[in-house]
């Protein structure tokens, strides 16, 4: 309660129909200022050039009143807490949710490749126990929501038609307790390294675009701190240990 992703991080409807006109002028002299903004250019550009060019056309721009941020705000949970939701869907799904570190943070990034470790590929423990050898769920996955103060490690499942959900999340503890105890295997590290690496070097590859050269760069400055910040998380990825992992793992997943 009272977290800033405790409510819907737009806005709820009612409260933007309700904002008069100084209100919303009020929130951009506050928020939009370029204090609060990062400009990346990206490509085959010369420095001195873009510089020139950069103070010509925002240069004159005030800077706006200084902005006080809040680096992390990490709601980290105890027991359980349960909500269930009735749609007219085809198959009933289970979704456990742990609340973990920001993004950037090396347990969120070991987490990253716990995730992995646990659910890509048909070899993973999670799709090997639920999906192919028991046959209680469809699909399942596992993965990170990496956000600003708080990210959230989230592991989902469909169950399959006549199976209960109890069935299926009974299976999801019980793999996720042999990974707790005995961690990913160096070829499962491996694997979930590589596909990690690959998925980082494909956004390379662009200049633009969601995880493009200018999108990654923005995002370590924002949030990891500096430009460079994405290369000390690749740095996490390739020394990462299945000890490491494992502990990672137990750190955050073992509650809440």
């Amino acid at each position: 309660e009272g977290h800033p992703y405790s409510w819907p991080t737009i806005g709820r409807m009612e409260d933007l129909e309700a904002a008069t006109l100084d209100d919303v002028h009020n929130w951009f002299r506050d928020w939009y200022g370029a204090a609060n903004a990062v400009i990346v250019i990206a490509g085959d550009v010369d420095t001195d050039d873009v510089i020139a060019r950069v103070e010509r056309h925002f240069g004159a721009i005030d800077s706006g009143p200084p902005i006080t941020r809040r680096n992390q705000w990490i709601a980290r949970m105890q027991g359980e807490k349960r909500e269930t939701m009735q749609d007219n869907v085809p198959q009933a799904r289970v979704h456990m949710v742990w609340n973990v570190p920001p993004d950037f943070h090396d347990d969120t990034t070991l987490l990253s490749l716990a995730a992995r470790a646990l659910s890509q590929g048909r070899a993973s423990p999670l799709y090997q126990r639920l999906v192919y050898r028991d046959q209680l769920a469809t699909d399942v996955s596992a993965g990170l929501w990496e956000k600003e103060l708080g990210s959230q490690f989230i592991i989902q499942a469909s169950a399959r038609p006549g199976v209960e959900l109890r069935e299926v999340e009974a299976a999801i503890r019980e793999e996720l307790a042999v990974f707790l105890d005995q961690g990913p295997d160096a070829d499962t590290l491996a694997r979930a390294r590589t596909g990690l690496y690959a998925g980082l070097v494909r956004g390379l590859e662009r200049v633009g675009g969601f995880g493009g050269k200018s999108d990654l760069l923005a995002r370590s400055e924002v949030i990891g701190g500096s430009p460079d910040a994405w290369q000390r998380q690749a740095e996490v990825y390739r020394k990462a240990t299945p000890d490491a992992v494992r502990s990672a793992a137990r750190e955050w997943l073992s509650d809440g």
